[in-house]
């Protein structure tokens, strides 16, 4: 890997971008209408169907031989790969279905940063400083405008819920007038008067 991104790979990186982008409002606009597993059970069909025929068309000779001398190690990595994609789909979908999808997006927006500090622990890779910095500071972005959001409506609803209605609350102290032996005196009145009025 060199020190500087070549032309192809931001080529090939914006088309990926673009194309996956795509993916998650696609797939929360079908989950409005279907199950997450109805979801992906079509989803894994439809996709061995366009590898097939792409495997097909290029080369299915050179595949089939390929897998035949395929070793126990290869396969175990091909199984791994497998369930790490199967957990990871469920995961997702699931995910996606119960939330919305600006929330799955952000948090799922971590992984390329991950993949390549992991390309470089377990390959070998050299680390782009400027490409790390700039996912970095994507990923940051996107989880704390996230979180300044989800904060900010939580403390709207916190102070919506420290403003009871008015009905509610003369009703409350009704009840507590009825079911204590406090004396209803001019007094008391206009105690809960005033605290009728802080809350109002």
């Amino acid at each position: 890997m060199t020190d500087t991104l070549s032309s192809s790979s931001v080529t090939i990186g914006i088309i990926i971008a673009l194309l996956w982008a795509m993916r998650p409002v696609l797939q929360k606009h079908i989950l409005n209408s279907f199950s997450f597993p109805t979801v992906m059970f079509i989803g894994a069909v439809l996709y061995m169907i366009f590898v097939s025929i792409f495997v097909f068309v290029n080369s299915h000779q050179h595949v089939q031989t390929e897998i035949f001398r395929m070793t126990k190690t290869q396969a175990g990595i091909f199984l791994t790969i497998a369930i790490f994609g199967v957990i990871g789909s469920i995961l997702y979908y699931k995910g996606l279905s119960e939330n919305p999808a600006s929330e799955i997006i952000t948090v799922t927006s971590m992984w390329p940063l991950l993949a390549i500090v992991f390309t470089s622990l377990f390959l070998g890779e050299k680390l782009d400083p400027h490409l790390l910095i700039i996912l970095f500071v994507i990923v940051c972005s996107l989880v704390g405008f996230e979180l300044s959001k989800n904060k900010s409506h939580s403390k709207s609803s916190l102070w919506n819920a420290e403003k009871p209605n008015q009905p509610a609350f003369n009703r409350l102290i009704g009840l507590l007038f009825q079911n204590t032996r406090i004396e209803h005196t001019p007094k008391t009145r206009n105690m809960f008067w005033k605290c009728n009025q802080q809350h109002a």
